[in-house]
This record gives structure tokens, sequence and C-alpha cells, in this order.
């Protein structure tokens, strides 16, 4: 066996299943982002097909044969470098999923989600679940077909958490969640106390989304999101996706009443584009070349959204950007602005929450999500359920189902499983911050406007490695220790000087 050989056309291989992957890929961001209501219908079916036509390319007969004996070889050849065995195990990992599923399975389950989304889009509008249900009923019912196929240990459940950071379980999150709970509740409640005279100085006033998307690309560029190889563009729910690491798409959705939504959105969605941006474009369609897991990419996004860019240096770095644009609708003080931007208090909407209270959000959807898959919710019942558990947890009353359990466009996607990412990649951004120090000190370097240093760091320790390691293997190899919330905590507590 020519190894060289087989491994190139392994990778000639690897980049024509790419290709028709970010073409699929194409047109599911133009259906959040461009295309008119009335297309849903047949996107759905076009989705669905291209979706079937992917499937049958990673199940080719001779890509398999490739991957097949490759996978053999690096079993009893220790000569094969590294990131090729990377390559090769993930690749055959995948075909191993992919060959539980017939391509009438994939149609019918993309068709699906294509057509859940433009549902969820119209009750969310509407503020009606019911018009919805019927669709999560079938993503609920789709989602436990497709793991039944697959195949899994433990509960179904961790098979979903498996899907979006491998190794991650129930048990272990639950035990992080604990932690949270115990640490951030009572610290909620001192903060909450602390600011009733905090008053909102932007209330009441309208803020043109036109310059509001100006200053969302200026504070993109500063950070280095670079649109040579990217867009900003609207949508009803902010996302990122990306069709190369030269080709990145970031969304947010603007609010005239709210002027910090869309701004910390794209934030948030800037973290995840640098990512993309930084892996290394020479692994197109590798797992070399791909993303570690979704907790590692929510670190990036909370990082730069949270650990960035709600820092007091931050602010007076940006503050007269701001002014450049609403100048007269801002306090003269950008530290009144910074402490209404940190002021801690409960909030029905999850990506409106201060960075404490959020992560109360979070166990909401986990504690659903997992009743829903260990069969003692009903898809019926979850605004029900959701109603008290924001209650319970966060005192508030839902008004209505827009501002309760649709919020989130995740559902109807299917990402059940996802939710825990935006916590675990919280711990991970503040583990990151931590030991950024010791090379690159972080205060320092946001307060001169130094955002490339901090980059910088970041794509040497995470973003290079693409898929080489797991989220935790990650972890140790950039900090030299495994994951520990004390580092969430630590920050929070010197943040709001809390004891």
């Amino acid at each position: 066996m020519d190894i060289n050989q087989t491994y190139k056309n392994f990778v000639q291989k690897r980049h024509k299943i790419a290709d028709l992957s970010y073409i699929l890929a194409v047109l599911q961001w133009d259906m959040e982002v461009y295309m008119p209501s009335l297309g849903a219908s047949k996107r759905g079916d076009q989705v669905g097909t291209l979706a079937s036509m992917l499937h049958s390319k990673s199940l080719e007969v001779e890509y398999v044969s490739i991957l097949t004996e490759l996978n053999s070889e690096i079993e009893h050849n220790p000569t094969i470098e590294e990131g090729i065995k990377v390559n090769i195990k993930e690749a055959y990992k995948d075909y191993v999923k992919d060959s539980k599923l017939d391509n009438e399975f994939v149609e019918r389950h993309n068709k699906l989600i294509s057509n859940s989304f433009h549902a969820w889009a119209e009750a969310k509008n509407k503020g009606d679940f019911s018009l919805f249900l019927p669709f999560l009923e079938d993503v609920i019912n789709i989602t436990k077909e497709k793991q039944e196929r697959i195949g899994f240990s433990g509960t179904l459940y961790d098979a979903l958490l498996d899907e979006y950071d491998p190794g991650l379980t129930t048990e272990s999150l639950n035990g992080v969640f604990e932690v949270l709970k115990k640490e951030l509740i009572p610290m909620i409640q001192v903060l909450k106390e602390r600011n009733l005279g905090l008053k909102n100085p932007l209330e009441g006033q309208k803020f043109d989304t036109i310059k509001q998307f100006e200053l969302c690309k200026e504070i993109a560029q500063i950070l280095h999101f670079d649109f040579n190889a990217g867009r900003l563009d609207v949508s009803e729910h902010p996302f990122t996706t990306n069709f190369s690491s030269q080709d990145v798409r970031i969304t947010t959705h603007f609010n005239p009443d709210n002027l910090i939504d869309s701004i910390w959105s794209t934030i948030h969605e800037v973290g995840h584009g640098l990512y993309e941006l930084g892996l290394p474009s020479s692994e197109y369609g590798l797992a070399t070349g791909q993303y570690c897991s979704l907790s590692i990419h929510e670190s990036q996004s909370r990082f730069w959204e949270n650990n960035v860019g709600k820092s007091k240096e931050f602010i007076e770095v940006i503050y007269p950007i701001f002014k450049k644009y609403f100048n007269d609708q801002l306090p003269d003080s950008q530290e009144e602005f910074y402490q209404f931007l940190n002021k801690v208090e409960p909030n029905l909407i999850r990506i409106q929450s201060d960075e404490i209270t959020y992560h109360l959000h979070i166990i909401i959807r986990f504690e659903i999500e997992q009743a829903l898959f260990d069969g003692s919710l009903k898809a019926k019942d979850i605004p029900m359920v959701w109603n008290q558990k924001v209650k319970d947890y966060l005192g508030l009353e839902v008004p209505n189902d827009s501002k309760g359990c649709l919020q989130d466009v995740h559902w109807s996607h299917g990402s059940f499983g996802y939710f825990p990412t935006y916590t675990m990649g919280t711990l991970y951004a503040s583990q990151w911050q931590y030991y950024l120090e010791d090379t690159s000190p972080f205060g320092l370097n946001v307060g001169q406007g130094n955002f490339k240093a901090i980059l910088d760091w970041h794509r040497a320790n995470i973003h290079s490695y693409g898929r080489r390691y797991s989220s935790g293997e990650l972890c140790n190899k950039a900090t030299g220790k495994a994951l520990n919330p004390q580092y969430f905590i630590d920050y929070l507590k010197q943040k709001y000087s809390i004891k």
C-alpha cells in the first residue's frame, strides 16, 4: 500500500464531500437571511434532495474502501503523522454514523428541519406555540429515530450531548450545574439588591437600525473580523455559518428599542466567526480544519462577548465610536453606560440576559430537554413547564410564548443538547482569560485596543488544532489544567466585587 497516494486520494474525496456540504450550507444560510417566505416549501425539498446527495457521496464505495484501508493502516503504522491519523479516525467515525442512515431518512430529516424552522418563525412572530407544536413533535420523534438508528450507550440525552461535545454527559453536566446554582443564585440576589437604583440611560429611545448596522460592522472590524472573507447580515435569530475558512457569514438582529442587544449579539457572532476564520485553510474538508466542539466554539463567542466586550477596558476603547453614531442618545459618562451594561437583573430573554443570570436560562432548557427525552415531559406541556421554571429560577412571569419557549431557534433545527455548550463555553472562556495573562496581559491589551494580541493567543492555542483534541484535552493543552468552574466564579467575584 502506498500510504501517501492513498491518503492523497482520501483528501480529494473529502474535498468533494466538503463541497456538497458547504453548498447545502449556502441554501440553509439563504433560507434564514434572504429567502422570501413563500419559498419555504420548495426550499425544504431542495435541502432534502441535496442532503441525500451529500449522504450518498459520504457512502460511495470507492471512498469507503479508501477510508477503511487507511483506518486499518493507522492501527499498526506508528510512523504516520498525528494530523493524518486524526483526519482518518474522525472521518471513519463520521462514516460509521452515516452508514446507519439511509437516503430516505436523510432527505426526510432535512426537509422536516427546513419546514420546522419556518413554522417556528411564524409561531414566534404570532406568539402562538400551537403553530409550532406539530412540527416540534415531529422533530423530537425524528431525533429519537436518528439516535436509535446510529445506536448509543448511556442515555438518549447523553447521545444528543455527544453530538455537540463528544464525551459530555448528563451526569457531568448535572455536577457542573449544581456548582453553578450553589454559587450564582446567592450572587444574583446580592447584585439585584445592589442594582436597585441603577437606571437605564437608554430607556425610551429609538436607535436607528441603519446606524446600528454600521456600528456593528465597525466594531467587528476593530475585533479583526475580516470582511474580505466574511459578511454581516440580518436574521430572525443571530447565527454564524461558513462555506470555508475564507467565507464566513455572521448575522445579527436589530431592535430600534434596544441598542445593546444588537451590538453584543454581533460581538458574540464575531467570536464564532473569528474561530472559523482561524481554522487552517489548507485542511479544507478534514478534521484538522474543523472546529473542536460546540463547547469550544461557544468559548470563543462568549469570550469576546463578555470577557472582552463587557469589560471596563473595552468600554473605554469603544465608547467614542458609540458616541460617533449616537452622540445625543448616550450618557456623557461611559462609567454610567458600563454599569448599566453589566447590570445583573433577571430577564425573560436569554440573549439579552446578563452574564450571571444567563446560566439559569441554560439550566431551564437543559432540564426541559432531559425531560423530553426521558419521556417525563410531552412537547405540548413545554409552555406550562417553561413558565413555571422561569418563575422559580428567575422570579419572572412569562407574558407570551414569544418571550418564553419560542424565543430560541434551536429546537426547530433539532439541536437538542446544544444549549449546555453555552455554559461550558463560558467556563472555558474564563479559563482562557486567566491563562492569557502568562503571555499576553488581558486588561492591558484590551485597554490599548490591542485585540490582535488576544486573537493571536486563540489562533495559536485553540484555532490551529482543529479537531485534533477533545474539548477537555484542548483545555489541558492550552492551560495545563482540566476545566474548572472555579475560574468563572472567581472572574465574577472579582469583576462584581463580591467576597
